[in-house]
């Protein structure tokens, strides 16, 4: 079943979610308030690039306090968040 992440919040936030998610394997699509839609094939691609995507920025930041990832399927970073919609 496919999923969505949908990326909303502050612009430049939303950027930088947007390049640590995407993966070839989704397809990406901009929102008019300045987010995005991820849609992947699987719920757990999804919840994987996630994960990859919070490591990711963990690495690149490692002192940054403004990122939270919850197995449930959200991240946040800055003040911008991306979430697994529930279908």
């Amino acid at each position: 079943m496919q999923t969505t992440i949908l990326i909303t919040g502050q612009i430049g936030g939303n950027g930088h979610l947007k390049s640590a998610i995407s993966t070839a394997e989704c397809e990406v699509s901009r929102r008019p308030n300045g987010g995005y839609e991820l849609t992947f094939k699987t719920k757990k691609e999804a919840k994987k690039a996630l994960w990859e995507g919070f490591k990711k920025l963990r690495s690149e930041e490692p002192q940054y306090q403004g990122l939270n990832y919850s197995k449930y399927g959200s991240l946040a970073y800055d003040a911008s968040r991306a979430e697994i919609l529930e279908n």
